[in-house]
């Protein structure tokens, strides 16, 4: 509701959204007294499931957002892994072939689909 609701989610927001209901939800595990404490548990273990994506997918985008940076990130491991990863993103860029010119055979330019198949190559 949160994210339909925003004039312009992103995807930093649903890895802030992600992780609240994940720490929701462990309150109301460790609370015994709360009767669909079972519900609470099924639903968290399939959320840790889909976790590995939305952690992934979603890591550099919370970095670079100006809003979130490094909040959402432990201070120490947790938030170093999240910088070098963005940096080790940011090498891979760099040593990639500038987009904006396009590669020359025999003096004539090639087409868009070749031009991509040599840079995957």
């Amino acid at each position: 509701m949160l994210l339909s609701a925003s004039s312009y989610p992103t995807i930093s927001d649903v890895r802030f959204y992600f992780l609240g209901i994940q720490e929701h939800l462990k309150d109301y595990v460790a609370k015994q007294e709360f009767s669909q404490v079972e519900l609470a548990s099924k639903i968290l273990q399939k959320i840790e499931q889909y976790w590995n994506v939305v952690d992934s997918s979603t890591l550099v985008a919370t970095v670079l957002d100006p809003r979130i940076k490094l909040i959402l990130f432990a201070e120490g491991e947790e938030s170093t892994n999240a910088v070098n990863a963005v940096k080790k993103l940011l090498s891979e860029y760099n040593k990639s072939p500038s987009p904006t010119t396009s590669p020359v055979i025999n003096e004539e330019k090639i087409s868009t689909r070749e031009y991509f198949h040599q840079l995957k190559r």
